[in-house]
């Protein structure tokens, strides 16, 4: 039965419920070449391959994350929270990958996550945080428009500010029938509204929590969730180095406001010219045209680090896109 879905959706239902799947096959051109497009994960797009059902009882965040991590093989991980995240009674998978499970529990912990590069090695390390303390500091950074003079030294030439109406509060509830007569009732204001309206409140029922201090801390991560978008900025820089994990200053914007710490959420890379990576003893070199490996073969699920910049490197221009940190540095 086609329910109410696009004839694509339908199609590939059916298809993917009778082991059918498609594909364009490349024309060769008159070179007899073709282009082939390729994606590089990070080791915990792995635990988006697997969904499961099963219960975990006593357990708090990190004993949680560490089961399904290793379930997955990702191995080199560091959680570094600096809030309390007591044991839940219980806590349920419910048909839901392992990374949709992993995320929707971090979320409500107030966790976030990236990947950092090991000093001076070939991997990276899956980072936990529930605060800005647990991400590297690029220290102060200047806004210099004139990208002709500022190409000598890191500086960031375009700075946009973007602000926007978000939800303003937060409540939630839930019960227990070992405490009937417990409101389990709790709420939090978000805060630098901007003199937006407070009219805006999320309501949360159930809120998955069976004591205060969870109740407590899952209305306060559900605040700053919803409002980690009310203030963003999109920067052009010349440092490659300014990706997520990293948090930086503005200094010497025009605009008073803009000069604070910002939170690197996203980047791109781009450049008009050559940039060599090096991984191990091979060489990963992309251009214009395209891409060039050399050396030994690189083993690409192997959770190695993006590479290494080999000098001298060509100025970058490194897009990037960061969050106001607001009252507790969370997400």
């Amino acid at each position: 039965m086609q329910y109410g879905e696009s004839d694509l959706a339908f199609l590939t239902r059916l298809w993917s419920e009778e082991g059918i799947f498609f594909f364009d096959q490349p024309v060769p051109d008159g070179a007899g070449q073709t282009l082939i497009l390729l994606r590089i994960q990070p080791p915990l797009w792995r635990s988006s391959l697997r969904q499961n059902f099963r219960i975990f009882q006593q357990q708090d965040i990190e004993a949680i994350s560490a089961t399904l991590l290793a379930e997955n093989g990702i191995t080199d991980w560091t959680p570094w929270l600096y809030g309390d995240h007591p044991a839940r009674e219980f806590c349920v998978q419910y048909g839901e990958s392992d990374l949709a499970f992993l995320t929707r529990l971090w979320s409500e912990e107030g966790i976030f996550f990236f990947d950092q590069p090991v000093p001076d090695g070939a991997g990276q390390t899956l980072m936990l945080t529930d605060n800005e303390a647990g991400m590297v500091s690029a220290g102060e950074i200047t806004f210099n428009p004139d990208r002709q003079a500022g190409t000598s030294r890191v500086c960031i030439s375009e700075f946009r500010y973007q602000a926007q109406v978000r939800p303003s509060s937060v409540e939630t509830k839930d019960y227990t029938f070992t405490s009937p007569l417990w409101d389990a009732r709790f709420s939090r204001d978000g805060e630098n509204l901007n003199g937006q309206f407070t009219q805006y409140e999320i309501f949360d029922y159930p809120g998955r929590f069976k004591d205060e201090q969870h109740g407590r801390d899952f209305a306060r991560y559900q605040m700053e969730g919803w409002r980690n978008d009310a203030e963003t900025g999109t920067c052009v820089s010349n440092s490659p180095a300014l990706w997520p994990g990293l948090r930086f200053t503005l200094a010497g914007h025009p605009t008073a406001l803009l000069n604070r710490e910002w939170q690197v959420t996203g980047c791109v890379l781009s450049s008009s010219r050559q940039i060599t990576l090096q991984s191990g003893s091979s060489f990963i070199v992309i251009h214009p045209g395209g891409v060039d490996i050399t050396g030994p073969v690189i083993r690409l699920n192997s959770g190695g680090s993006p590479g290494v910049a080999v000098q001298p490197m060509q100025p970058v221009e490194s897009y990037g896109r960061g969050k106001r940190e607001l009252f507790s540095g969370r997400w």
